[in-house]
């Protein structure tokens, strides 16, 4: 007869400690699926038949096990938004911080606390917890201890201690610079009006940028596996260049009363790091800050002073000087400019667009349609050329062209009101009444009851039914 030997202690704490290890581990598969609810209830029994292994008196010391299965619980009501049992679940390993290692993932317990206290506007509790986490992290971990002085410092923003969030963005640029961060750190100095410290603040922007523009330069050196980092590092660049070009333009209207020093001041920066992209972007809002005063004497003298002369600015510059013009009736300084920006950059379609707007003042249709068309080629959806081709081929007395043009508007655009009523209008013209009323019909129901539109409608059933008569 054969007895089953009872298992030892030892063999039963090793046995249950493999089925709850088998629970977990599935819990993180799920989890990592994206199925959250079968992880959690997965997550739930591990952590259920731990507690119940627990009560037994086992002596039990397998503390990364536990610690284990209670973080991933938490991670996963974070997940879910359940924040009230995330918090809670924070809490109680908090509260047995002397059971668990003291290691790295324990402190990023403390900063999740602190997130979700930051997300219920406990802005107070968040900078404890995540202070209390930095004082436990190696000052080795530069990037992660970075990331949570950031995160200080966006809660003291919010409690409006200026200094403070100043202080922690400081320590977060020391550890690991970046153009975001000197952004916030280059608001909070203009917000407490340290001028000079704004400008400090912008040249170490503009250095970090460069620095980013040189990894770029040193992967095209070394192109053997990098292209997802080259591609990562382009998305930052243009990510960096768009905040500095903001910031930039904020700054304009602190830096001195007159704007014109503070955009030099910034341009002569920007130029020191030799970033072209920002400057670009800079001298082209410089030159329309004072465009859009109306003094166009200094944006001309802005535009022709721009670095190595760049076609494209010039074109988009000159365009506007021109629509200024034309705007003011001053069709002669219209048709100038209109001819500089088509010289700089034959292909705006901005600027033959603005072309054939000064034709077609000039009644001068066969140009101006010239230009519409050209646009249109540039770009199949400028709405502007399209619309206007129609009005020009209206003038032309050129109905199925206008027709045509209309309807591809509103395939670009639908039923703009506008359009349908001119579409309608051009049918009636035609004595095509069917496609008129199916044009009105559609515009009726962006604009019910308008009696222009019924008279319209009313109209043409009549036309309709004395033809039938007849």
């Amino acid at each position: 007869m054969f007895v089953k030997k009872e298992q030892t202690k030892e063999q039963l704490i090793k046995e249950s400690e493999k089925q709850i290890q088998k629970m977990f581990d599935d819990s993180l598969i799920l989890t990592s699926k994206g199925e959250l609810n079968s992880g959690k209830d997965k997550c739930l029994q591990a952590f259920e038949k731990l507690v119940e292994f627990k009560s037994k008196n086992f002596d039990y010391l397998n503390t990364e096990l536990e610690f284990g299965i209670r973080l991933n619980l938490a991670l996963i009501y974070q997940s879910m938004k359940q924040m009230e049992e995330a918090k809670q679940m924070y809490i109680e390993i908090i509260q047995q911080d002397s059971y668990y290692n003291p290691g790295i993932q324990f402190q990023r317990v403390r900063v999740n606390l602190g997130n979700i206290y930051y997300l219920e506007k406990e802005y107070k509790k968040a900078i404890t917890e995540w202070k209390r986490a930095i004082d436990k992290i190696s000052k080795d971990n530069k990037e992660l201890r970075a990331n949570i002085m950031r995160n200080i410092a966006t809660a003291h923003i919010k409690l409006g201690n200026y200094s403070d969030a100043i202080d922690n963005y400081t320590e977060s640029m020391k550890n690991n610079p970046d153009v975001r961060t000197a952004m916030n750190l280059l608001l909070c100095d203009l917000a407490m009006e340290r001028i000079e410290q704004t400008k400090s603040v912008f040249n170490l922007m503009l250095d970090v940028s460069a620095f980013g523009e040189r990894e770029i330069d040193s992967s095209e050196e070394n192109k053997q596996n990098i292209d997802p980092l080259k591609e990562y590092l382009i998305v930052k660049r243009k990510d960096n260049s768009n905040i500095i070009v903001n910031i930039a333009l904020v700054m304009t209207h602190y830096l001195d009363k007159d704007p014109l020093v503070a955009f030099d001041y910034i341009i002569d920066a920007i130029k020191k790091n030799g970033v072209k992209d920002i400057l670009n972007e800079i001298e082209m809002a410089k030159a329309m800050h004072f465009l859009k005063k109306r003094d166009v004497e200094k944006t001309i003298a802005i535009m022709k002073s721009f670095e190595n002369k760049n076609k494209k600015l010039i074109s988009r510059v000159s365009n506007n000087i021109s629509f200024l013009y034309f705007v003011e009736g001053d069709i002669t300084n219209a048709d100038k400019y209109a001819n500089v920006a088509i010289e700089n950059e034959r292909y705006n379609h901005k600027a033959l667009v603005n072309k054939g707007n000064i034709h077609f003042q000039k009644e001068d249709y066969m140009k101006a349609k010239e230009y519409y068309l050209e646009a249109i080629g540039v770009q199949s959806d400028c709405i502007e050329a399209i619309y206007n081709l129609g009005m020009v081929n209206i003038r032309m007395d050129a109905i199925y062209e206008a027709i045509q043009a209309f309807e591809k508007l509103n395939s670009v655009v639908p039923n703009i009101p506008e359009v349908l009523y001119k579409v309608a209008k051009l049918y009636e013209y035609l004595r095509q009444y069917d496609d008129a009323i199916k044009n009105y019909s559609t515009l009726l129901l962006q604009i019910p009851n308008d009696p222009i539109l019924l008279s319209s409608l009313g109209s043409l059933y009549y036309q309709i039914n004395v033809k039938k008569n007849f």
